[in-house]
């Protein structure tokens, strides 16, 4: 059985990400989850980084290889600058956060974003499955029975055709203060 805190840390920087000055760069992405796992007493398995590939789909070596060592169980937490650096296709990241790391028992960490699957209180979750159920009953006890609150929003937003991750994250909030509210 592996230490319960072996990490991979995953970082990613397409060219139009560098060009539009939406990231970091990959040393200081290094440096800063480096410093994370330091501070969290995770142990480091290995760092793969994808330097000039997109983020809209899934084909990247780095990526393939660190799904690879997974399967292979060299590590159980994977960490990320934030979402964007695991992917910006929605439907895809919510994929891999909520259902193919979640079967596998892979805690997924997203710093900047405040997100940590090990907690329910993840900042990209904001529903609660007893706010849900005030919006729309029978619809949500069926929804939320099948699917964790992450996905569930991640596909909401994919239908409400939101193009950014940090628009995204906005919304995120927006919807949270709106649901406190309710």
């Amino acid at each position: 059985m592996i230490d319960n805190k072996k990490a991979a840390i995953y970082c990613r920087l397409s060219k139009d990400d560098e060009q539009n000055g939406d990231s970091i760069s990959i040393e200081t992405q290094k440096m800063m989850l480096t410093k994370y796992c330091a501070d969290h007493g995770f142990e480091i398995f290995d760092v793969y980084v994808d330097d000039g590939y997109s983020g809209l789909n899934f084909n990247r070596p780095a990526f393939k290889r660190l799904i690879q060592d997974l399967e292979d169980g060299f590590f159980n937490i994977v960490i990320t600058k934030d979402l964007s650096r695991l992917g910006r296709d929605y439907i895809q990241t919510g994929y891999y956060i909520d259902v193919f790391f979640a079967t596998k028992r892979i805690r997924y960490i997203a710093v900047n974003d405040g997100i940590d699957t090990e907690y329910e209180n993840n900042d990209i979750a904001p529903f609660k499955t007893g706010q849900l159920k005030n919006i729309c009953p029978p619809f949500v006890t069926l929804v939320v029975d099948h699917f964790s609150p992450t996905y569930i929003v991640v596909i909401l937003l994919h239908c409400l055709n939101i193009p950014n991750i940090s628009v995204t994250l906005l919304v995120f909030q927006l919807l949270r203060s709106m649901l406190v509210i309710l």
